[in-house]
């Protein structure tokens, strides 16, 4: 049996035609799946019209129920219509994406050689701004991960929130932490290419798109937030997300936490699918509404993993390997289908990856001036505190003067 079933869809004039990929003769056949609004009809239909196909139907034969040994399903998605169809429903007689040893990952269009490296401190950044949706939960979870996760280098956690109390957590502080408030789109973009963060997740709202608009997320800012001002004011597309070179450069996994972060049923490409295809090594997203407790419950139950799979390459015998996410969704999934999730919630996260490895190096990157960086970042956490704390009551001459400094000493610390 291989150790993995990579299927390949491609359209062929108004059909969808599905191959197994990796094999030396393609044998297309139509993909024809009848539609059904229950879940496990409609996995078991997907199946079935794979299954036509004499080379799907042999590699998913070949499936050892009672093997221990994992066997990830690929589905690499060159069409819309393709990116379309709930891969991860895939069902006969049980869920394949609920058994840990069979992840459904989707393959965004081909892509370049990826290769990050991941220097110490490990960074990851959180924004979190969903207007009626409290993020305590999910910052409390990102921190319990990391300090219970076994990785053996330093780690940071940065943190764009809109609620100030959340500023204050943890309690006793941790000097690990880094937040602030959320107060602006340049802010969030600036953000990202400061701390150049290995693992980014957020937590908004999202919308997936139509004639009018691109897939956007919306993040609240504390005024958004306390005043209910729905969606929120804070607007991010792919094109703002792409833009960063941070992204592009450094990360290695980015969660979008939010409503419809991977559908694409309108027919526009989603922006989970859209960010890998501009070189962010790894996405994850919703297809469809999440609710706020499915939210908490992904995210306590998802980031394990994720800090389980950099540590397996920390405490790895070589510096340099090939970082896996196939296998952090099954405990997610398994967490939201154990607290209720009707008619197939947990198959709501989607895995999209490059169809290159990710290739990561660890790499201890010394400061051209340790001393003077340390000092440059001391002052930018203290102006950040400082306007956090009594921002709103200076006069706005004093304020502009307070937000053309911290600019400042960022723009020298990205030097």
């Amino acid at each position: 049996m291989s150790d993995r079933i990579v299927i390949a869809l491609i359209q062929a004039g108004d059909q969808l035609m599905c191959y197994l990929d990796d094999v030396g003769n393609v044998d297309s056949t139509p993909f024809l799946p009848v539609p059904s609004e229950d879940v496990r009809l409609q996995g078991q239909s997907i199946l079935a019209s794979l299954r036509t196909n004499r080379q799907i139907n042999a590699a998913f034969t070949a499936l050892n129920p009672h093997a221990v040994d994992p066997c990830p399903i690929y589905f690499c998605i060159r069409s819309d219509p393709a990116d379309r169809i709930a891969w991860e429903t895939l069902c006969d007689g049980h869920f394949y994406a609920l058994d840990c040893r069979w992840p459904i990952v989707r393959v965004a269009a081909r892509s370049r050689p990826m290769q990050r490296y991941v220097d110490s401190p490990l960074r990851i950044l959180a924004v979190m701004g969903a207007v009626g949706c409290s993020a305590a939960g999910q910052w409390k979870h990102l921190y319990q991960a990391l300090l219970q996760s076994r990785l053996t280098n330093a780690w940071e956690l940065h943190g764009l929130l809109c609620e100030p109390a959340l500023l204050r957590q943890p309690d006793p502080p941790d000097a690990r932490i880094h937040a602030e408030l959320l107060v602006s789109r340049q802010q969030l973009l600036s953000e990202i290419e400061r701390v150049s963060p290995h693992i980014v997740h957020f937590f908004c709202h999202g919308t997936p798109g139509d004639d009018a608009q691109a897939p956007t997320l919306f993040f609240a800012t504390r005024n958004d937030f306390d005043g209910e001002i729905e969606p929120g004011s804070i607007q991010i597309t792919a094109a703002a997300l792409g833009s960063c070179q941070a992204l592009t450069q450094y990360t290695c996994l980015l969660t979008l936490n939010s409503c419809f972060g991977a559908d694409s049923t309108l027919g526009l490409a989603s922006l989970a699918r859209t960010l890998v295809e501009q070189q962010v090594p790894a996405v994850v997203g919703m297809r469809f509404r999440i609710s706020p407790a499915q939210a908490d419950t992904f995210c306590e139950s998802y980031y394990p993993g994720v800090l389980a799979a950099v540590a397996a390459f920390q405490q790895g015998p070589v510096n340099a390997a090939e970082l896996n996410w196939d296998y952090t969704l099954s405990a997610a999934r398994q967490a939201i289908d154990a607290n209720g999730g009707n008619n197939g919630a947990w198959s709501n996260p989607i895995l999209y990856v490059g169809s290159n490895p990710l290739q990561v190096r660890a790499s201890v990157l010394a400061s051209r001036d340790a001393t003077a960086a340390r000092a440059k970042q001391q002052e930018l956490a203290k102006l950040k505190e400082f306007r956090n704390t009594l921002g709103s009551s200076l006069p706005p001459a004093v304020f502009a003067q307070l937000e053309e400094r911290i600019q400042q000493v960022d723009r020298e610390l990205c030097q």
